[in-house]
């Protein structure tokens, strides 16, 4: 327990002399002075993070639905981590899971929402049945969302909603397998991502939604796919981008052995397709849902997703480690697995871009 409390007081007061003598770095933005850190983080310049454990009402009928948050944090120790609040607002991110038989499947995905959140977002994951999403109840969905910006009715224990009045109001979501279907069928958003989304399987009526959706959006797919993104891809309307991991099953972008369902099908050719799609959906909502001081980052992340080095302070450094943007200062992002992109991007900007 004193490491911990160690750790933690060492990592507010490294916080606090960031913010008193950080180096200026051309991406961070002047921020509120409550804020204890220097910049607002984001993909560019992350945190560390934290997440709490919920009963959201968001079932039919309000019925209670399990539901995991992430959030930034200065501490190193996630579980229930303090908030970083001061900081201005933070996007919000929903996830999705796939369909698989195994307990708590939802807290599968930690590895992506950890990263998302250490990028400036809070990220809602619920648990939910995983049945047929032509016919699921997608407004779970928007019930989540409303759940996610309401106010505590009255005053909440320290394990209540530790984000409330904390979230900007574009949101973005992403999902894998069905959950990337459902996920599709809720509207009023800003960005998208689909993870091996299994579109092939999705009836010929209604139309599926991706047709008529023209928020940003990002397609990863690999075997199940190949034969229908590419397909579909000229009726999908702007902006879109896409990334086949080639021979790439539907787990692998979950870590090896972290999910039993890798067992109906096994694992591809490649053994990075987890850490080169995280990598792609981090700047993918960084470029089109950058946190608010950001704006400027879709101009710095190319369409390609991988963005050039950038700069950090000494402070920002310290929390950067394992993310992303670590890869990116160190120029190490070295292609790992055979990549085919496409995009059709702003102003229709088209582009094709394969790693060998």
């Amino acid at each position: 327990m004193n490491q911990e409390l160690s750790r933690r007081n060492f990592t507010h007061a490294l916080a606090r002399i960031g913010a008193a003598c950080a180096l200026t770095n051309i991406a961070s933005p002047a921020i509120a002075t409550s804020c204890p850190i220097g910049w607002q983080p984001s993909a560019a310049a992350p945190v560390f993070y934290g997440y709490r454990d919920y009963m959201a009402p968001i079932g039919s009928r309000s019925a209670a639905v399990p539901c995991r948050v992430f959030y930034p944090s200065l501490d190193g120790s996630p579980h229930e981590a303090p908030f970083l609040s001061g900081c201005r607002k933070y996007p919000l991110i929903m996830f999705v899971h796939g369909q698989c038989d195994e307990p708590d499947h939802y807290k599968k995905w930690s590895a992506l929402c950890a990263q998302l959140a250490r990028s400036g977002y809070i990220v809602a994951v619920p648990k939910w049945p995983a049945n047929y999403p032509w016919e699921a109840d997608y407004l779970m969905l928007a019930r989540l969302r409303r759940w996610m910006f309401s106010e505590p009715a009255g005053l909440e224990p320290e394990t209540g909603r530790v984000w409330a009045g904390q979230i900007a109001f574009r949101t973005g979501i992403a999902g894998h397998s069905y959950g990337a279907l459902l996920a599709a069928r809720l509207f009023s958003l800003s960005a998208y991502v689909s993870i091996d989304g299994v579109w092939d399987e999705w009836p010929s009526t209604p139309a599926a939604p991706i047709l008529a959706m023209t928020i940003p959006k990002l397609f990863l797919y690999g075997l199940r796919g190949a034969g229908v993104v590419p397909s579909l891809w000229p009726r999908i309307p702007a902006i879109k981008h896409a990334i086949e991991f080639v021979g790439a099953q539907h787990w692998d972008y979950l870590r090896a052995s972290t999910s039993t369902c890798e067992r109906d099908q096994g694992r591809g050719p490649c053994a990075s397709v987890e850490k080169d799609s995280l990598e792609s959906i981090v700047w993918f909502f960084a470029k089109y849902l950058p946190p608010e001081t950001w704006g400027h980052l879709v101009t710095l992340i190319p369409n390609s997703l991988m963005p050039s080095a950038m700069t950090l302070t000494r402070e920002q450094r310290f929390f950067a480690g394992a993310h992303p943007v670590s890869r990116a200062v160190n120029a190490t992002r070295a292609a790992s697995c055979r990549m085919n992109m496409m995009w059709t991007a702003a102003r229709g900007e088209t582009g094709t871009l394969t790693r060998p």
